[in-house]
């Protein structure tokens, strides 16, 4: 591929397109999420879901996703102590341009729940010492820290959305069954 290819590659590719992007702190994840969804879309996004949590994620991840498979405790710990570090995490959703009152998780499913797991108390950090509400009353996480990028995808139609899924997916994170289970939902 010669330079002129690859510039013309990056103008077509499915990644050049509208979205917004926000970043929101550990400490306002689960209960402003749709405040700064809303507040920066202008659109009422979430208004179907309400605040988010581990019982309302399913309402919010995209029927194509592969199947949730939960990372184990070791992993989902690392991550989270990670982000408190200062690792700042993308979650990436999508609506559609002429319907915004819907959107929904586009990549980010295991990094969303197991920073709400920690939020809820399902599991401590740091040597398995300290709760989300420890840390927090405690001024260790604020709203500097642990932040979460959260980008807004704006499609025309599924089908873009299924492109924009798979490219992000496919030979990276996801099993060709995965794949194949988003492209056969466009077929539906």
């Amino acid at each position: 591929m010669n330079i002129n290819e690859i510039k013309n590659a990056i103008k077509n590719s499915v990644f050049n397109r509208e979205n917004n992007e926000l970043s929101i702190p550990i400490t306002k994840l689960s209960d402003s999420l749709m405040k700064y969804v809303y507040y920066y879309i202008h659109n009422g996004i979430f208004s179907r879901i309400g605040n988010i949590s581990t019982e309302t994620m399913p309402k919010f991840v995209a029927p194509f996703q592969r199947d949730y498979k939960p990372w184990d405790i070791k992993r989902k710990i690392a991550f989270v102590e990670n982000v408190i570090l200062g690792h700042r995490t993308t979650i990436s959703l999508y609506s559609f341009k002429n319907d915004k009152s819907d959107c929904f998780l586009l990549d980010g499913q295991h990094r969303l729940y197991a920073i709400l797991e920690f939020i809820e108390g399902d599991f401590k950090l740091f040597d398995n010492l300290y709760t989300f509400e420890e840390l927090k009353e405690n001024r260790v996480i604020n709203s500097a820290q642990g932040i979460i990028n959260l980008k807004i995808y704006t499609f025309n139609q599924m089908e873009e959305v299924i492109d924009f899924y798979v490219q992000i997916n496919k030979d990276v994170t996801h099993s060709p069954e995965d794949i194949e289970k988003a492209l056969n939902y466009v077929h539906q």
